[in-house]
């Protein structure tokens, strides 16, 4: 969720589908599956919001997710657990310049589709530091407060 201007609190919150790929390795060992990730995630738009007599569009330009994955296998299904780290990127009106990066974590599954294909879900939490600038060269945390995304995937893919 964004938090324009937190002085009044007014907020909106992120809409939108994105997509992306990702690459991992993963190694079992003792019942367990280990592995480490990288993933990318396209453009999501904000909702619209008017403050005064300026639209304040705002969009997530790009997502960037480096993370460790522990996990167990249950017949077909892999359930694991995730811990990395995020990079986020913010586009918008008023010369917004701005990223935001922090530790993220999450939950998922992939269930086995045949010998080598896989089809899942996440949903991974991302606790975020917004740094940049709007209107020119003014700092973004007297306008803007970014500190968590939150997203839910579908993952599709192919065990090599």
């Amino acid at each position: 969720e964004f938090d324009f201007d937190p002085a009044n609190g007014e907020s909106y919150s992120i809409d939108g589908t994105a997509g992306g790929l990702f690459a991992g390795y993963n190694f079992s060992n003792g019942g367990f599956v280990y592995g480490a990730e990288l993933g990318y995630s396209g453009s999501m738009d904000a909702q619209e919001n008017e403050y005064g007599n300026v639209n304040y569009d705002t969009r997530i330009d790009s997502v960037l997710d480096l993370r460790a994955r522990v996990g167990k296998v249950f017949n077909k299904t892999l359930v694991y657990g995730a811990l990395g780290y995020s990079w986020v990127g913010l586009d918008g009106c008023c010369e917004l310049e701005a990223d935001a990066k922090g530790v993220s974590f999450g939950v998922g599954f992939e269930t086995a589709i045949g010998s080598k294909a896989f089809i899942g879900g996440d949903i991974t939490t991302r606790s975020l530091d917004l740094d940049g600038t709007i209107f020119g060269n003014e700092p973004i945390g007297d306008y803007l407060d970014f500190d968590r995304l939150t997203t839910a995937s579908i993952r599709i893919g192919m065990r090599f």
